[in-house]
């Protein structure tokens, strides 16, 4: 019997958007008829999240809105002050959680759920601390990129 795959997936989906030059939500930003969000959260589901908190602010009674399962825990970022200050208002939320999370951002509307369950399983094989998945996209500066080291260690973030 392999690993434990159950995990909460924390989905980042506060931001504003401003590259889209729009003032809807990010999150909120139609694709295929659906908003963005609606594809991180049920890639999330699909892979097996047992619990989903959403991290929102910028138009937060909005994406609440437009997405009303009960099953969602939403908690709010005011005002927005980066990824890792997205991910500390959680930390209530996930104050009684003993398993594994993944953060997902709310705006990753490829992501597949066998990437999810890769990764975790990396992530326990590995016994890593912390795991983060990357690409190499052309043209990195048109986006937020993560700094990596010639080992692959995370130097920074780069929003």
């Amino acid at each position: 019997m392999g690993k434990n795959r159950e995990f909460c997936a924390l989905i980042l989906a506060a931001g504003k958007g401003t590259r889209m030059k729009s003032d809807m939500a990010k999150v909120l930003h139609v694709l295929e008829g659906k908003p963005l969000l609606h594809y991180s959260l049920k890639v999330a589901r699909e892979a097996g999240a047992t619990k989903i908190v959403v991290v929102v602010g910028h138009q937060s009674d909005k994406v609440q809105e437009a997405f009303p399962d009960p099953d969602l825990i939403f908690v709010e970022q005011m005002p927005q002050l980066g990824t890792g200050h997205a991910v500390m208002q959680a930390r209530a939320a996930l104050a009684d959680y003993q398993g594994l999370t993944v953060i997902l951002c709310g705006d990753v509307p490829l992501l597949k759920p066998e990437t999810i369950r890769s990764l975790i399983h990396h992530h326990q094989e590995t016994q890593a601390c912390v795991t983060v998945l990357t690409t190499e996209p052309p043209g990195p500066h048109a986006y937020g990129r993560i700094v990596k080291n010639a080992r692959g260690d995370v130097l920074k973030i780069v929003e």
